[in-house]
Formats: C-alpha cells, structure tokens, sequence
C-alpha cells in the first residue's frame, strides 16, 4: 500500500446486511473494500489471492472454520493484520481470540465512530510494528555483520530470541540453542560456571540498566576451546523496570591470541597509561607536596627565632649560676631581673607552649609529603608483574594521596572501609585501576559532590566500589566505555585507555569489573578480587 492508495479491506461475513452495512460505512470512511466473502476458507483463499491491507473477521461464521480458526491459518502464511466482529462475548471465545494477537475488535451493533477509531488504530498499530521489526532487522543485520550473536530471554534466562552466527563461533544451530539442546551453561566451558554470580543476577532483574561485561571460554561442537566476548544488560518496559535481558556474544579468539602475542607492548602502554595519569596530577601532586613545604618552612623559621630566644635565657642562667656560686648576690639579683625582663619580651611561656604545636604540625607536614612521595614511587616505576599478599586499602589510602588535590575542590570523600584480608595481587596494577576510576569520578562532577568508596567481602571475592554523584553515563554509551581509545571527555582531558586497561588489569587477576550507572545521578563502578590465590 503507497500513500496514494486507498487502504484495502477484505469484509468477513456471512450475514448479508452486516455486510452491506460494513462496506458502506467502509466506504464513507475513505477505504477500498476488496470484497466480501462469507466462510473461513473463502477469507484463506482471498488473502492469498488479493493480498488486503486489513481483514475484518466474524468470529461466527458458517461453514466447518470459524473466524478464529480461519485467523489461525491466514497467520501461518501472511502477517495480513486482523480485527474481528462479533456479537458474542463468552470467555472462552475471547480467550481463543487472544492467541491469535488481533490488531482489534468491533462489537455487533456497531457506530460510525467505532469503526473508524478501530480501523484506524489498527493500521496505526501495525505500520509501527512494521517500522519495529524493520528497526529490529537492521540491528540483526548490523549485528550479524559485524559477529555478534544476540539472545533475548526472560528473567530467568529463558530463551525466546536467538540471532547471529550461532553456527559458525559455537557449531550449533540457532534452532538448538533456542530449544535448549545445549543450553548455554553447558557450551560454557565448565570452569567458568557459573558465568554470573548471585549479585548478577538479582541486579539484572531489579536494577534498570545495569549491564555487565564477562570474557569466558567456551566449548564448540567439536570441543574447541573459543574465548568470547558477552555483554548482558536488561531492557525496560513501558513503565522503566527490567522485563527482558540481552545478551551480545562476539567471538574474540582472535584478539585473545593477538593479546597473548603483544605482552611486552601491553606493558609499555600500561607503563605510559600511568605515567600518563601522573602527569595529568602534577600541578595537583606539586600542590599537596608544597603546602606542606610551605608550612613546615614557616614553622622552621619560627623554630629559629624560638631557639635564638631560648639561648639567651640559658646564658643568663649560666650568669646567674655563676653568680651565685661566688656568692655574688647583687649580681644575681640584676641578673634575675634581666631574665624576668627578657621572658616578658619573647613570651617564653607562649614560647613553650607553641613549641610542641609547631612540632607536631611539622611532623605531620613530613607525614603527608612521605605518602605523597611513597605513591609516586609506588606507581609510576616500571611494573615487575609481581604479585604478592597485598592491603587493598593501603593501597586505596595511598592512592587517595595522590589524588587528593585533584579532588578536594570539587567533591567530599566518604570512606566506607572494611577491615580486609590481604589480597594476592600486583599492588601498582591495582593502584593504577584505582587512580582511573577515582579521576573519571571527580571529572564526572560538573560542581560540587560526592564520591564513596565502600570495601566489602563477598563471597570469595573482596570489593571496592567507587561511586560519583557526577553526570552518569547515558545507556548508549555504556556498551563502549570499556573499548580502547573511546572517551566522552573533551579533547586533552582523556586518552580513552583509562577503563580499557583498567578492564584488562582487573582481568588478568580473575576479577570482575561492573558498573552501574543512572544518567543525573552518577554512576558505580565495581571492582571485584579473588580471596583465593589460584580462583
């Protein structure tokens, strides 16, 4: 049908004046009737011979089919949508009715109105179905382009979509995999079963927009061993909560074996990553280390002039102890006098008091400049891939040092800090992971906010959350932030390898990864370790 047709309507009726009367009123609405035909299997034979834009169906008919069941048939070769007419409203009619998806319903006696608006909606409804799946295609094709495989289920992991090179990643068909026979838990290779943990999975039903990215192996049809690539997030109904999940597998074999080829140059761009980082904290690093340089120098000078008045109150006691051992008291009285005049005039009380302030201020000036100097040592000499029993929030506080500058004018920290076992890990990869979400924190705040960083256990697993009151991030964007060289941030702010190496880092160590993320209202990122040496 062109916008220059008139839409084209098949009548399905047996009683002749409802006939009549339908294709009159269709035709005062500005609608071509096709023809009327009055059993199940003339409307089966009419749609394939004259293909109509719309079919109106009485459920009643006479002949062996009724209306329904004549529906039932048309769908089995065209998507022709279908309104039907009856006078009739028992149960068990409408529930027959419902399962063949009409596009409507027109009761017997019926109004001009009524028939326009349900014609109308009817059309409506399926040019947007028709734009729908059109939309749906071309993803599938894009998809399928560019190898991924798509799985739609319910909540609960049921299948009810499959789309993509099934066959040639997994060896098995589409039509397999959507009856169940392998279910993907079993083409998983089993030791990464399970694939998604308790929290996963509860987020995914409860949390709009939450996504996770896994890497695993799994099993083909000919027990090849192929890593994968799987992005799972829900999607939202009409009322914003999770109904459905999706889930996008690309194969990434390939890009494993290239990885596994490239470690020396992996190492020299997670060395410059850092460097990269640091250097962007300079003038914040110079800040927190000149500060207290400052302080500590005032208090030095103030040690200085303290001093030079001490010295001279101890040369007036030598003077007065001299004076008394040659019993010279005259002498000793002028001298006591002095020394009274000369407390007065350098406020030796205030002078002693003030002494163990100025102390305890300069050793923690000291104190602040070490652990700024010990986090630049830290994390920005070569890496020596060792890994070793670890305090994850040592770490955190170090970072959190070198950081601070960059942080204190536009956000307040909140520490939410479990006394953690130590963790086997690399401490400058995992510093430098820390460093990145920490800086994509602050600079996601436009003005002034908050980020939390909460440390917890769970399960085999330790966590840190690092969590910005910012601007979040939007759902289109979400599938991407995890790519090499992808940045949001205006030019010179970021290189786009923050979160990709972040990724890889946290990978290498059989960690996890997650974030969640509401636009307005900020975003959490997740980092997850395991307890267990060898998990």
């Amino acid at each position: 049908m062109t916008q220059q047709q008139k839409p084209r309507i098949l009548i399905v009726e047996d009683d002749e004046s409802m006939a009549l009367c339908l294709g009159g009123s269709l035709d005062q609405l500005g609608y071509e009737v096709l023809g009327t035909v009055t059993t199940g299997e003339e409307a089966i034979a009419a749609v394939k011979e004259h293909l109509p834009d719309l079919v109106l169906m009485d459920v009643v008919l006479s002949g062996k089919m009724d209306g329904i069941a004549a529906t039932e048939q048309i769908h089995l070769f065209s998507n022709v949508p279908v309104v039907y007419i009856t006078g009739r409203t028992d149960i068990e009619q409408w529930q027959r009715a419902k399962i063949t998806e009409p596009f409507g319903y027109i009761l017997k006696p019926f109004e001009l109105r009524e028939l326009d608006v349900v014609v109308a909606a009817a059309f409506y409804k399926y040019q947007k179905e028709q734009e729908i799946s059109s939309t749906k295609n071309r993803c599938y094709s894009c998809l399928e382009h560019f190898g991924g495989i798509v799985l739609h289920s319910d909540l609960d992991f049921n299948l009810f979509l499959v789309k993509g090179p099934v066959e040639h990643i997994m060896g098995y068909e589409p039509d397999q995999i959507m009856a169940g026979n392998p279910r993907m838990e079993d083409i998983t290779h089993p030791e990464e079963v399970p694939l998604y943990s308790p929290e996963d999975l509860q987020k995914l039903k409860t949390v709009p927009n939450y996504m996770a990215v896994k890497e695993h192996r799994v099993v083909t049809r000919d027990n090849q061993v192929r890593w994968v690539r799987e992005n799972v997030k829900n999607i939202l109904d009409q009322y914003g909560k999770p109904a459905s999940i999706e889930r996008v597998i690309y194969d990434i074999t390939d890009y494993k074996k290239v990885q596994d080829s490239c470690q020396g140059l992996q190492k020299q761009l997670l060395q410059s990553e850092k460097l990269a980082s640091i250097g962007q904290l300079t003038v914040g690093v110079a800040h927190e280390i000149n500060n207290p340089v400052g302080y500590i120098s005032s208090n030095m000078e103030v040690l200085r002039q303290y001093v030079t008045g001490y010295t001279d109150v101890l040369k007036m006691a030598e003077s007065l102890k001299k004076s008394v051992a040659e019993n010279n008291m005259e002498q000793a009285k002028v001298i006591v006098q002095e020394m009274s005049k000369l407390e007065e005039e350098i406020s030796l009380d205030y002078m002693m008091n003030d002494v163990d302030k100025l102390l305890q201020h300069t050793e923690m000036g000291i104190e602040k400049i070490r652990k700024v100097v010990m986090g630049l040592r830290t994390f920005s000499h070569r890496d020596t891939n060792m890994m070793e029993p670890t305090d994850i929030e040592g770490v955190l506080e170090s970072v959190m040092a070198i950081v601070y500058n960059e942080i204190k004018y536009k956000a307040v920290i909140k520490r939410e800090f479990t006394k953690l076992p130590l963790v086997h890990c690399n401490s400058q990869e995992i510093g430098q992971v820390f460093i990145n979400l920490l800086i994509n924190a602050v600079q996601a705040i436009s003005d002034k906010g908050e980020i939390t960083i909460k440390t917890f256990i769970e399960g085999n697993h330790v966590g840190v959350a690092v969590s910005d009151t910012g601007s979040g991030i939007s759902p289109a964007n979400m599938k991407s932030i995890f790519t090499p060289f992808f940045t949001t941030k205006e030019k010179g702010k970021g290189t786009g390898l923050g979160l990709s190496i972040s990724y890889e880092i946290i990978k290498r160590h059989n960690g996890d990864i997650l974030v969640e993320s509401q636009p307005h209202v900020g975003t959490t990122f997740t980092v997850l370790l395991p307890l267990d040496v060898n998990a």
